[in-house]
């Protein structure tokens, strides 16, 4: 999602020749530097739209289960932090998946990057709409979990998502979008942060301050400049 893709639907990955190795602890999304988040901001690049996966069985599951019953349950998790920190880290401790589960965590456009509203940005959108680009990456994770999860033994029939704190707050507002029929079927919410959303006219007026402060032009041509920007000018 940089460069020209910045603040539009995320796009599929350029395919590679030979093996990718996913392996190592996926960069964080940019963010600020809030204090607690040191171990995010020493990996982050704004190219992070990964899932981390763990399974309680062994990577020879895509030859050995062959049945739709015999798959396990999968949970996609999405992390909290204020919508703006934070992201999946380090999932070597984890332990849920022992639970006989497939766990997914997934990352997505934080602050400005996931949620900036501008006029500039609805009138692209084939949607109309603007600010949800965060909620766009995780309907893109969900859709590869549906067409992937089967091979490390999930059930993309079986598809609980859940979030805590704005995770929770992102899961509520899944459950709710149209985007987003038939790419599961549980929600878990813990410890949402009250209130209602901003409006898309609160959210671009928000959108034109980040215009005002960075000296830039609104409309088309401070959005034009916008993604010119190097990313530690817009974080």
């Amino acid at each position: 999602p940089a460069g020209d893709l910045r603040w539009k639907p995320p796009a599929a990955r350029t395919p590679w020749s030979g093996v990718l190795d996913a392996t190592k602890v996926a960069p964080a999304c940019p963010q600020g530097d809030t204090g607690w988040n040191k171990n995010f901001l020493a990996t982050m690049r704004e190219d992070c739209l990964t899932v981390s996966i763990r399974t309680p069985v062994s990577a020879t599951i895509k030859s050995t289960v062959t049945t739709k019953q015999a798959r396990l349950p999968v949970l996609v998790y999405i992390h909290g932090g204020s919508n703006a920190y934070a992201g999946v880290g380090d999932i070597s401790e984890d332990a849920l998946h022992r639970e006989g589960i497939v766990v997914v965590k997934l990352q997505y456009r934080l602050g400005a990057w996931g949620f900036l509203g501008l006029d500039a940005l609805r009138d692209e959108d084939p949607h109309r709409s603007s600010g949800n680009y965060a909620l766009l990456d995780q309907l893109a994770a969900l859709k590869w979990i549906q067409a992937n999860i089967g091979n490390f033994g999930g059930d993309a029939g079986n598809v609980t998502i859940s979030g805590n704190s704005a995770g929770a707050m992102d899961a509520l507002l899944l459950t709710l979008s149209p985007l987003s029929k038939g790419l599961f079927q549980k929600a878990i919410l813990q410890a949402a942060a009250p209130g209602a959303p901003r409006t898309a006219q609160q959210n671009e007026a928000i959108g034109n301050t980040l215009l005002d402060r960075l000296k830039l032009p609104r409309g088309a041509t401070g959005l034009a400049l916008l993604r010119k920007l190097p990313t530690a000018a817009v974080d």
